[in-house]
């Protein structure tokens, strides 16, 4: 990817840029966030324009994760524009704790008051595989262009032409919720 963690409460801007080289991360506990071109952008106002990443995302860990073709999550006030993925995406959970994972072709997390506006992923595509014993508690929203659409957040004139699989392998007594959808897995917003 291009950049981990692109914080600033003042607002940044990312323009014309791209990844081509795939992204992999392994992580044994805590909080992931995995993508193409930004981790996750924890911002205020803030704009990402005319960028893309092209490489396979991948997550494999016993942790909750965000995991997205193009950015694992957008907080805050992020507008994404005219911007695409075009890697593979994969999200698998190993552990057998409590959790949450969220996959998408462009974007796992859109949450807060974040934007995406005339974007797409062309991912091939988006997986989520589950490995978990005991009584855990596992959620997944799974989409094709984001996994979550969260808060005030809002998706516009954007489109995604992926595959969406979802492969449970493992057992649990607790509760399992699997959420997916051909361009978002849970919608909590705005879609026009």
């Amino acid at each position: 990817g291009l950049i981990g963690y692109n914080l600033s409460s003042a607002g940044t801007s990312i323009t014309n840029s791209h990844a081509t080289g795939s992204v992999t991360s392994r992580l044994a506990g805590g909080l992931e966030y995995v993508g193409g071109l930004i981790g996750v952008s924890n911002t205020g106002a803030s704009t990402i324009s005319d960028t893309y990443a092209t490489g396979d995302v991948t997550y494999t860990g016993a942790s909750g994760a965000g995991v997205g073709g193009l950015i694992g999550a957008t907080i805050g006030a992020v507008t994404i524009s005219n911007s695409y993925a075009t890697g593979n995406v994969s999200n698998t959970y190993t552990g057998n704790a409590n959790m949450t994972s969220v996959t998408g072709g462009l974007i796992g997390y859109n949450t807060g008051a974040s934007a995406i506006n005339n974007s797409y992923s062309h991912t091939g595509l988006v997986s989520t595989a589950s490995a978990i014993g005991g009584n855990a508690t596992h959620i997944l929203y799974v989409g094709g262009l984001v996994g979550g659409n969260i808060d005030t957040s809002s998706i516009s004139n954007s489109y995604s032409l992926n595959d969406v699989v979802y492969t449970y392998q493992g057992t649990s007594s607790g509760v399992s919720a699997t959420l997916l959808g051909g361009l978002v897995g849970y919608n909590g917003s705005t879609v026009a």
